[in-house]
């Protein structure tokens, strides 16, 4: 049980981190 809260912490940090990237890019590709 505690590898699966592992993953879900790993994965929602995974999703976090590509949510902020996918915002970043797309701000950028507005300014251009």
């Amino acid at each position: 049980m505690a590898f699966f809260q592992s993953a879900v912490g790993t994965l929602q940090t995974f999703v976090i981190a590509l949510g902020a990237g996918i915002g970043i890019w797309s701000l950028i590709k507005e300014r251009e």
